[in-house]
């Protein structure tokens, strides 16, 4: 038989061709990927503790702080119950609550109550002072159990995923507030130096970058009538002591946003970190793939510096499930400089819902991030903590920790034993070698390690968990 070279030829090049178009494209060379582990640095978490903290009525948590001394505090609303220690009660007391415990976790050093709920908390790295916000209006504290001044700041609003009220505290000692889309700034004896209103439909979160001297604010507007017809759009804003804006990223029109490409998915703003490499951390969400998040938050023309490395941060095969966006700023100028996407995928590869909550990030550029997941995100199944196995129902509360490249997960981990329910992680923090979280949950089973409260109570329960950096 006569071998026929145009034949050879034409399989050849078809061949080839089909090998490039596979090559180029994402999802294939990332489904291909899907089931390794190697961008995975551990699926287990070591941690100190990990510890139920209730009554037997419904308890939430809120926020968690370390200060200097490495003494950790967890803030929220706990009614009644004071776990075998004296309160001190500040401003008439309350339901709010400040626990205080050791760098561990597993020793309760001190109870402070102050109004009905206490929103968030910030401690002065230089000072050791600790700022809180509620209902109540913002107290300094010059410890967790005394208190310097107080003021009135009016009713909470305007957001999302609290009661509106957040606060930062700057390195040069000033406090700003957030609350009802109004930015307060507070010198370190407690006089105003300046208040202004913020735009937008929903302002989530504050941050201060000392060495600028300027207030870092974020969430999102809602932008409608056009191509996207109703659409949501997250911006980060940058104003001067004074309220005047320095620098704004994303906060596109609706026309813009349609433009870039059709990123007519949902975005929004939820939390704002200055890390204590120095640099400004936003975490947020999008409704799907379709996102402003892909490209510059100041250039729909240009991709942003994301990274991508596996199937669970390559935003393909979404459809409108709301998915995890965290970046990383130089927060003087707003130039972003590294960004990931973060969702959890069905078993048939669809992505999923994963919302964030909180942030954080330590002196070496170690992120953590902290939320709700629906199913399921990167290695669930082989996720453990201190060895212990977990299951996935309704909702997993998570933390996920990436370096300061982004180049792999150092660890993603859920508390949940199969809790039904509401659980997600809304506070994170970091620094001087240790990592805290609390998280809300449904009140039923989570993975405790040397806990100070064993059981549930009653009602929703605060989760907390400490770990070694």
């Amino acid at each position: 038989m006569t071998f026929n070279w145009r034949y050879f030829f034409i399989l050849a090049f078809t061949a080839v061709t089909i090998s490039w178009m596979l090559a180029m494209s994402g999802d294939f060379i990332l489904t291909l990927n899907s089931t390794s582990n190697s961008a995975q640095a551990t699926d287990n978490l070591n941690v100190y503790t990990a510890s139920y903290l209730g009554s037997e009525s419904d308890d939430v948590g809120t926020a968690v702080a370390i200060s200097p001394d490495r003494t950790i505090l967890f803030t929220g609303q706990i009614p009644d119950h004071n776990f075998g220690i004296t309160p001190v009660n500040l401003l008439g007391g309350g339901d709010g609550v400040i626990i205080q415990t050791d760098a561990t976790g597993k020793e309760l050093l001190s109870l402070t109550r102050i109004g009905t709920i206490i929103d968030d908390i910030e401690v002065n790295g230089r000072t050791g002072k600790i700022a809180v916000v509620g209902d109540f209006g913002l107290a300094l504290l010059g410890e967790a159990q005394t208190l310097l001044w107080h003021q009135e700041l009016g009713s909470g609003g305007s957001a999302t995923m609290s009661n509106g009220r957040r606060v930062a505290m700057g390195t040069d000692g000033t406090i700003a507030t957030l609350f009802n889309k109004k930015i307060t700034l507070f010198d370190e004896s407690g006089t105003a130096l300046s208040e202004f209103p913020i735009s937008g439909k929903f302002v989530e979160d504050v941050a201060i970058h000392s060495p600028s001297k300027s207030i870092i604010i974020t969430g999102f507007s809602q932008k409608d009538r056009g191509g996207c017809r109703q659409l949501q759009v997250a911006f980060i804003r940058s104003y001067d002591y004074q309220g005047n804006l320095n620098w704004t990223n994303y906060d596109w029109t609706h026309a813009e946003a349609h433009g870039g490409n059709s990123s007519c998915a949902d975005t929004r703003g939820d939390r704002l970190t200055l890390g204590l490499d120095g640099n400004l951390y936003f975490a947020g969400e999008s409704a799907g793939g379709n996102t402003i998040f892909r490209y510059d938050p100041r250039d729909l023309s240009k991709d942003a510096p994301n990274v991508i490395f596996d199937p669970f941060n390559h935003p393909y095969n979404t459809a409108s499930n709301h998915i995890t966006y965290y970046a990383r700023f130089d927060p003087e100028t707003g130039e972003i400089k590294a960004g990931q996407f973060n969702l959890s995928r069905l078993s048939s590869g669809r992505g999923n819902t994963i919302i964030p909550r909180a942030i954080a990030a330590d002196e070496r550029g170690n992120l953590y991030i902290g939320g709700q997941s629906a199913a399921s995100f990167a290695n669930r199944q082989e996720s453990t903590i201190s060895g212990q196995s977990g299951a996935y129902a309704a909702s997993d509360n998570f933390v996920l920790a990436v370096p300061s490249d982004l180049k792999k997960r150092t660890f993603m981990v859920s508390w949940n034993k199969g809790c039904r329910g509401n659980n997600q992680v809304v506070g994170i923090a970091t620094g001087y070698g240790i990592t805290a979280m609390i998280s809300d949950t449904a009140g039923c089973d989570m993975i405790t390690v040397n806990p100070v409260q064993e059981k549930p109570q009653g009602g929703t329960e605060i989760l907390y968990s400490v770990w070694e950096n």
